[in-house]
């Protein structure tokens, strides 16, 4: 009973093995995770999203560059999602799943989730190996507008590529992508990371590099 309670308080979210040859999924593969993210918000058509304000950067600009409004919320010690009520006024729900820890449903984090018919992008590009056997209750299972945007590079010894996971609702993804890492994605990932070495050991060029992210984050 104590187990069973403890596991209805975190969200139930599916290891991807348990759910890779599933027929009533979607699968969508694209170069880069942070498109994939950007192309899901751009279909869906939405005017306003929710956001946790702990979030990677590239992320953060790709979302801004969509001219969309955004509502932080904060984050507890264990990364949960401290929803407020202005939250639930967003047409659509990002959440996070940092590293694989359990997310716990807050109060509001259960009524978006439950008692409304939102879109929710589910970011697991640090947890590829995390999460339960599939069950029921999934997430998956209860929504078709749930998303979940996987990332290989950051587990595989790829320069890029992302998965996107979806439950079949009769209607086409217009977001995917015939090839897995395209030639032009190919090249410009060589050249960054040629240039990061490059510029690894001069200071000066660091801190320069360091000040335009800033600029960036920051307008």
């Amino acid at each position: 009973y104590c187990n069973l309670n403890k596991m209805l308080m975190y969200l139930d979210l599916p290891v991807l093995s348990s759910i890779l040859d599933r027929e009533d999924i979607d699968y969508v593969f694209n170069p880069s995770a942070t498109i994939l993210i950007s192309n899901i918000i751009q279909e869906l058509k939405i005017e306003s999203i929710s956001l946790p304000a702990f979030l990677c950067e590239e992320i953060l600009l790709a979302i801004n560059s969509l001219n969309i409004n955004i509502s932080f919320y904060k984050l507890d010690d264990e990364f949960s999602p401290i929803l407020k009520k202005e939250n639930l006024q967003s047409e659509c729900l990002f959440i996070c799943d940092y590293f694989g820890y359990p997310i716990k449903k807050s109060n509001y984090l259960r009524i978006f989730l439950e008692e409304t018919n939102k879109p929710v992008i589910i970011d697991r590009c640090h947890s590829l190996y995390a999460g339960i056997k599939s069950k029921k209750n999934n997430i998956l299972n209860k929504r078709d507008n749930c998303f979940m945007v996987y990332s290989f590079r950051k587990f595989l010894p790829l320069f890029n590529g992302s998965l996107l996971i979806k439950k079949k609702d009769g209607k086409s993804l217009t977001i995917s992508n015939n090839k897995f890492v395209s030639k032009h994605i190919k090249i410009g990932s060589y050249l960054k990371n040629l240039l990061k070495v490059c510029l690894s050991k001069n200071k000066l060029a660091n801190n320069l590099i360091s000040i335009l992210r800033l600029f960036k984050i920051n307008k």
